[in-house]
């Protein structure tokens, strides 16, 4: 069985969907450019990457552009490599979306490189300065060079100094391979409780403020929850300290301190190039590791702080590292129940004191609404208001034409495009039914899987969706719990629990589809019903579709405006034909409350209840993939009728992909 994806790492398809933020990939490179001079005084390395359908178009993947001012810090690989990146930021340029390495980000990487014969171990050339792989990288890079990964998993890889150069790993010929490399924490990891001056440490924390000191300097304030006898010692009751001016010499206003209190929280000081990275990409409220802080007695505060300085052997070598969210480590699980437990115990010892610089701030980000705006400013906002609500209205006015005109039966929808065009569409009956779900054991014993992680494309029409208002298609995520959701009875979820201090809480897209078969050249039956499918659109494959951040859509007028706008393309008047269709059911059942025949049930069969719609057909991507069940009663409940004759505890489910609104 192939390997999976390495925790912390996107796949291209989610990279590309990231755009502006750091993400870490392995893929393989279907395209590559040889190192040039750019316009200015660096050089460039360009290649794509990709990990599926590799033998379609290249220009499906993920073009990456190297630069550095030292041509040996380059990554140059050869077409059919494994390519490890770190922290690559996906960009906007010249019209794409690409990874995009400029000379002061210094994003590692790895190169995997194919032997002169099928049994020789894959070379390994690496940035100066790239941490080791773990087990699982290498195994799945291994998987995508075709290598097979017992014969390289007893030795490490050469890690390069200045200048990189290949170097082959050659397999231990002292004993026979046992069991595969478990990674370990390297023992500098610390806990800020454990750490005392003096001493290097590894700490994984969260960024409780920040401050730029100035052009050279960056403070992080973090804790991980921990008390050390040697902080400084943070009162609920007091205003926090002047940020990077403790002791008030400039007349920069204090913020209040936002948790947590007492001697838990350790001031950093980054320098360069550690500062120049957290200023572009470490923000409050992140996770992040801290690697080599040189923990000391400050010379003014006179008590414990940090110093993370340049390294001396790698002077471009980034030792912040922002944690992915889904990062499964254990050290971070840790840290995120001691913080729930903490603010739990503040709300129940101190009900009055848990933030409130933070949930004010919180409260703010909510509203989105501008405050102490000058006159001019204000007209401007409302004349801003005023042209938007003018539009709505021509929009209106036009729909109305619109919705007039009914499309024609089999015609695509020009505006929606679906990733790797060479696949052929299949039916959703076909994909309901799929015979590659029925197995035979060797006991001669037929069975059903309940789901497979398989991929495919369809031409369809959308029938409904849910929820009904558009307003909740977005909803806020829990960042923290989810990493817990797999630790049972580790922090008690209440309605307290939602409110506590620095949650790193975040808006989604979660909405679901209804389609059915449609479409040119698509066998279905066009004069009986048809089998329909629920497709689950969410987190980057709805920002994918719709080119638009999820945020709540209850405050943001404008952004459910352009969500509308979008959706209109998709479905066409679905949205106005289902309003109309819920008033009328609402006036009906409010008019009908006595009567004792009346149909009460909120959510009718929607194969029994179909609103004509002005919808176009399209081709969209389709994942299969199946969910646990959470309890042993949902047995009887799926989406497909197929998964209930071995349902196994698994539900299967089908969402899109790879689709976007052009």
């Amino acid at each position: 069985m192939a390997p999976s994806i390495p925790p912390g790492f996107d796949d291209i398809q989610t990279a590309v969907s990231r755009m502006d933020r750091m993400v870490n990939v392995i893929a393989v490179v279907v395209d590559a450019l040889p190192p040039k001079l750019s316009g200015g005084s660096s050089y460039v390395s360009t290649f794509t990457l990709k990990d599926h359908d590799l033998d379609n178009e290249s220009w499906n993947g993920l073009k990456i552009r190297y630069f550095n001012n030292d041509e040996s810090y380059l990554p140059v690989p050869q077409h059919g490599d494994v390519v490890l990146l770190r922290q690559i930021k996906v960009r906007s340029y010249q019209g794409a979306v690409i990874g995009l390495c400029s000379q002061r980000d210094s994003t590692p990487w790895i190169i995997f490189s194919k032997g002169s014969n099928p049994k020789a171990v894959p070379q390994v050339t690496m940035r100066p300065g790239t941490r080791d792989l773990t087990a699982t990288e290498k195994s799945y890079a291994f998987s995508l060079i075709g290598a097979d990964y017992t014969v390289a998993t007893s030795c490490q890889p050469v890690q390069v100094n200045q200048v990189a150069t290949s170097v082959p790993l050659r397999p231990l010929a002292t004993k026979p391979f046992t069991k595969p490399f478990t990674p370990r924490r390297r023992p500098k990891f610390s806990l800020i409780k454990d750490a005392s001056c003096g001493i290097f440490v590894d700490l994984v924390v969260q960024v409780v403020k920040t401050y730029p000191e100035d052009y050279q300097r960056f403070l992080l304030y973090v804790t991980d929850y921990t008390q050390n006898k040697q902080l400084f010692n943070y009162s609920s009751e007091e205003s926090g300290p002047r940020d990077g001016d403790e002791y008030g010499y400039t007349s920069r206003p204090r913020r209040d301190w936002p948790g947590p209190y007492g001697q838990m929280t350790l001031q950093v000081t980054l320098w360069e190039p550690h500062s120049y990275y957290a200023r572009q990409n470490i923000k409050e409220n992140d996770f992040v590791v801290l690697q080599n802080v040189n923990i000391k007695i400050g010379r003014m505060s006179g008590v414990m702080e940090g110093s993370l300085h340049t390294d001396r052997h790698f002077p471009e070598k980034i030792q912040v590292i922002p944690i992915n969210d889904n990062d499964s480590d254990e050290d971070l699980k840790k840290l995120v129940k001691r913080k729930l437990e903490y603010w739990k115990r503040m709300r129940t010892e101190n009900p009055g004191h848990h933030g409130n610089d933070v949930n004010k701030r919180k409260l703010a980000d909510d509203d989105e609404q501008p405050r102490n705006l000058s006159k001019k400013a204000k007209k401007r906002l409302a004349e801003q208001r005023k042209k938007q609500e003018a539009k709505r209205k021509r929009e209106e006015d036009q729909l109305e034409i619109t919705t007039s005109f009914q499309a024609k039966r089999d015609q695509l929808n020009d505006y929606i495009r679906a990733n790797n065009p060479s696949v052929p569409c299949r039916s959703i009956s076909d994909i309901l039914f799929n015979e590659s779900h029925t197995n035979i054991s060797p006991d001669g014993i037929k069975y059903r899987l309940p789901f497979q992680n398989l991929r495919y494309k369809a031409s369809v029409r959308i029938v409904d969706f849910f929820p009904p208002k558009l307003e909740d298609f977005s909803v806020q995520y829990d960042v923290e719990r989810a990493m817990l959701s797999d630790t049972e009875g580790s922090v008690s979820g209440t309605d307290d629990d939602n409110n506590e201090t620095g949650s790193r809480k975040r808006w989604e897209w979660r909405f679901c589809l209804l389609v059915e078969d449609a479409g040119p050249g698509t066998h279905y039956n066009r004069s009986g019903p048809r089998e329909r499918m629920k497709l689950y659109v969410g987190n980057n494959d709805a920002v994918f579709l719709l080119r638009l951040d999820a945020v709540n859509l209850r405050k943001n007028p404008a952004v459910l405006f352009d969500l509308r706008e979008k959706l209109f393309i998709l479905w066409g008047d679905l949205e106005e034909r289902k309003r109309a269709s819920m008033a009328v059911a609402q006036s009906s059942n409010s008019s009908s409350d006595n009567n004792a025949g009346s149909n009460d049930d909120p959510n009718p069969d929607p194969n029994n209840q179909i609103i004509t719609a002005s919808t176009k057909p399209f081709v969209c991507c389709i994942k299969e993939f199946g969910v646990k069940r959470s309890r042993a009663s949902d047995e009887g409940t799926s989406d497909n009728d197929d998964s209930d004759e071995c349902g196994l505890g698994w539900e299967r489910r089908f969402c899109m992909f790879g689709t976007t609104i052009v």
